[in-house]
């Protein structure tokens, strides 16, 4: 009968203990949400692009007031050099999975996405002219590379 009654005793003990975490949880959530919100109007601030939407970003290690963005859908690729302020429009008509910028030549960008077909682009001059980089890596739309990586220790390695 001892067992017992302290087992009752250790049940229910366990449960108020769950009954306050919960409620702890609950309201630690509720003040959360209420700061992360006023901390996102408060903190962000939208830098042009505005009817555009980023499927990719790639911020120049060498200097980040350069960035590029490319849309997620038929749209193009943006570049920068004013940390958004304003934004130049680099390739039209094209959707961008992921850009990558080389790791040791901020001047040489990949894009990966619908060009011409899926394809890799390859720009070595910041921007300003592409070319295709593969031979249309895929026949199929099951296989559409999304991300592209760049072997940091043998750059001319690149992964998809």
């Amino acid at each position: 009968m001892f067992i017992t009654i302290r087992h009752l005793i250790i049940k229910s003990v366990q449960s108020i203990i769950i009954v306050l975490i919960t409620i702890s949880s609950i309201i630690f959530a509720q003040s959360m949400k209420t700061k992360t919100i006023t901390n996102f109007n408060d903190n962000w601030v939208l830098l042009g692009l505005e009817n555009v939407e980023i499927g990719s970003i790639a911020v120049d290690w060498s200097n980040p007031d350069i960035i590029y963005a490319g849309s997620g859908t038929i749209g193009g690729i943006f570049k920068t050099t004013k940390a958004g302020a304003t934004w130049d429009t680099l390739i039209s008509g094209v959707s961008v999975r992921d850009l990558d910028i080389h790791p040791s030549n901020p001047d040489i960008i990949y894009a990966v996405g619908a060009f011409n077909g899926l394809t890799i682009i390859k720009s070595t001059n910041a921007g300003i002219t592409w070319f295709q980089s593969d031979s249309t890596l895929v026949t199929s739309l099951y296989e559409v590379p999304g991300v592209l990586e760049i072997d940091p220790k043998h750059p001319d390695t690149i992964y998809l």
